[in-house]
């Protein structure tokens, strides 16, 4: 059997700056759910046990949904488009970061490949070519999303109250 010649592989210093970028990524992105689950507790008037024990557990696709319900029930129309436009860049966020974190890495023809399976790719893999300068401009994108996020809680009440006509539920029968 003919042996293969070994693949190019990128050079050192592009794959030290690439993975400190891909840092700079996920703690941008674990940054971006932290502010999620931090506005539904402050929104939701829990305790720290509380929070701990439902909201930060939560997926962040569950996050974005209760946020998105407390919207219906509590914002302007106006303020609901802004807060469904907040929500939308930050899952699109989600979804690279999440091509990023389980994807497969690799070169191609000596060029650093991701193999990701999202979007497009999602049964077939799709080899997507990053760079460092690509993961910044991500990182610019999710840290300009988190900076802004600070005014979704502004929109909302202080004290959420149940819409009129609306009865608590008792637990116990």
């Amino acid at each position: 059997m003919p042996r293969r010649k070994p693949q190019k592989q990128p050079p050192a210093e592009f794959v030290k700056e690439l993975s400190e970028w891909l840092g700079r990524a996920f703690i941008a992105a674990t940054t971006m759910e932290h502010l999620l689950g931090v506005t539904i507790a402050d929104m939701m008037k829990v305790n720290r046990m509380q929070h701990r024990a439902f909201i930060i557990p939560m997926s962040f696709a569950s996050k974005v949904s209760l946020l998105r319900q407390l919207g219906r029930e509590f914002l302007t129309p106006a303020d609901r488009k802004s807060l469904n436009r907040h929500l939308k860049e930050f899952e699109d966020c989600a979804e690279r970061r999440n091509s990023l974190a389980h994807g497969l890495y690799g070169t191609k023809r000596g060029k650093f490949a991701l193999v990701t399976f999202s979007g497009e790719g999602r049964f077939s893999g799709q080899a997507v070519a990053w760079h460092p300068s690509d993961l910044r401009n991500f990182v610019a994108r999710i840290e300009a999303a988190n900076r802004t996020f600070y005014h979704v809680r502004q929109m909302f009440p202080q004290r959420l109250k149940l819409p009129p006509g609306r009865k608590v539920a008792s637990p116990l029968p």
